[in-house]
């Protein structure tokens, strides 16, 4: 009976987060990155965006746990520590901040999309990791590409390339207008698994 309770409870507080941000159901897909970054692809005006639950790393701990959105994992980064940089939006972008240009304006689209995913997943959330992603694909692991992982690093070439094909799954690489490479979508072609 316990059980049927909290089961009844957790369906009941399910809509929570869509009433108190009048959104709906725009949840499209939802990714887990190796370091534990939780990645969602949602809906938006535009069509699909992803979104990444922010590490507050990169700009500073006030962005910490906040979701942003982005365009995919890219080489080209700014600075020499950024091989493998979450590709935020540019200062240009429409919806782009100035506080940060990676944390939406006040009241955009987007800084509503965040806040109510904040408020859905907390530090919480689930979704396909790289290997289970890219096996559901049909991809090859990263041992089958010669790609080792790293005992401190993990494997962060596999896991971008995983991200990215994520999002170009549901057609949201490259989504705010970037002009980058991404990893995992030149070097991958020709890569799948042979079909037994």
């Amino acid at each position: 009976m316990k059980l049927l309770l909290e089961n009844w409870r957790k369906y009941l507080n399910e809509g929570e987060a869509e009433d108190q941000f009048n959104i709906g159901s725009i949840i499209m897909g939802e990714f887990v990155t190796e370091d534990d970054r939780h990645i969602v692809i949602v809906k938006a005006l535009d069509g699909p965006v992803a979104f990444y639950r922010s590490t507050g790393t990169g700009t500073g701990k006030w962005t910490k746990g906040m979701y942003l959105p982005f365009s995919g994992v890219s080489p080209d980064g700014p600075g020499r520590g950024s091989q493998f940089w979450f590709a935020k939006m540019s200062p240009g972008h429409p919806q782009s901040g100035e506080k940060s240009s990676k944390v939406p304006k006040e009241g955009s689209e987007f800084d509503r999309i965040g806040k109510y995913l904040g408020a859905k997943y907390g530090t919480g959330g689930t979704g396909s990791r790289a290997d289970e992603f890219m096996n559901s694909i049909g991809y090859k692991s990263s041992e089958e590409l010669g790609i080792k992982a790293s005992p401190i690093f993990g494997n962060p070439l596999y896991d971008a390339m995983a991200t990215n094909l994520f999002l170009q799954k549901w057609g949201a690489l490259g989504a705010l207008g970037d002009k980058y490479q991404w990893w995992g979508i030149d070097e991958i072609e020709g890569m799948k698994a042979e079909k037994k």
